[in-house]
This record gives C-alpha cells, sequence and structure tokens, in this order.
C-alpha cells in the first residue's frame, strides 16, 4: 500500500507539470473554483480577490464573478478588512474546507492507486523522464 510519504512525493512532482494537464478531467467552469478552493486552503494570511486574480493570471473581473458563484454555493465567506472597508478578505467557509479536505482525500486515494498498480519506482522514474522532456521543451519564439 502506498505510503503517505510516497503519495506527497508524487504530487509535489505532479504538480511542477502543466496543471491544466493534470487537472483536465475538471470542466473549465470549476477549474476555476478548484483553484481558489486550493489557494484559500492552503493560504496562511489575508487573501483578496486582487491576490486571487494575480495567482490564477485572470482578470479582477473574471475573479469576482468566480467568488459571486463561490458565496452564492456557500464556499466562501466574505469579510470587510479592519484597515479598509473596500477590501474584502475572502476565506474558506466550514463547507468549503469540508469540500477541500475531500478533494484532497480523494486525489490521495487515486494517487495511492497509481502507486500501487504501478510501483513506486516506476512513478519516480515517470517523473524523472517528465521532468527531463520538460527541461527540454522552452515558449516558441514569435517575432511580432
Amino acid at each position: 500500500m502506498a505510503t503517505q510519504k510516497q503519495i506527497e512525493y508524487v504530487l509535489e512532482n505532479l504538480q511542477g507539470m502543466h496543471s491544466a494537464d493534470f487537472f483536465k478531467s475538471l470542466s473549465e467552469k470549476n477549474a476555476g473554483i478548484h483553484a481558489v478552493l486550493c489557494m484559500l486552503y492552503e493560504s496562511s494570511g489575508d487573501i483578496t480577490a486582487g491576490d486571487i486574480s494575480d495567482y490564477m493570471n485572470v482578470s479582477t473581473a473574471r475573479v469576482a464573478a468566480l467568488l459571486k458563484k463561490m458565496s452564492a454555493k456557500g464556499l466562501i465567506i466574505k469579510d470587510v478588512d479592519i484597515n479598509d472597508a473596500r477590501i474584502k478578505i475572502i476565506r474558506l467557509s466550514p463547507l468549503g474546507i469540508e469540500i477541500v479536505s475531500k478533494m484532497k482525500a480523494d486525489l490521495y486515494s487515486q494517487i495511492g492507486t497509481v502507486i500501487d498498480k504501478l510501483g513506486m519506482e516506476k512513478m519516480m522514474d515517470f517523473i524523472s523522464i517528465s521532468n527531463e522532456i520538460k527541461s527540454v521543451f522552452s515558449p516558441p519564439e514569435i517575432d511580432l
């Protein structure tokens, strides 16, 4: 059975690959929600819509629409910044925390199944080869 340490090792290395490929099973709509949920879950400080916009590299208008949907679903709570009432601090609601915890447990289970099926040695080979391939590629240059 895959250990917690093995699963975390694989996850750490898979995150270095293109996240859009790794989370391709998510719909485009849910991918944004997923990214915000994970950011809020992993954060230790105050997070604003601007922080989320910077993290996701999308417009603040897109983030505002996303946060509105998430708030309506009860996934997040928006608090007013005590220093500036114009700024909203975003945090996970208890439901949001529960959902992210379930998502994380499901992801760990799936990665554990892959490790159990392929073996850790093959997973380490896969990660090593993927990193080698990734190191060869660079963005194409476009002359404008």
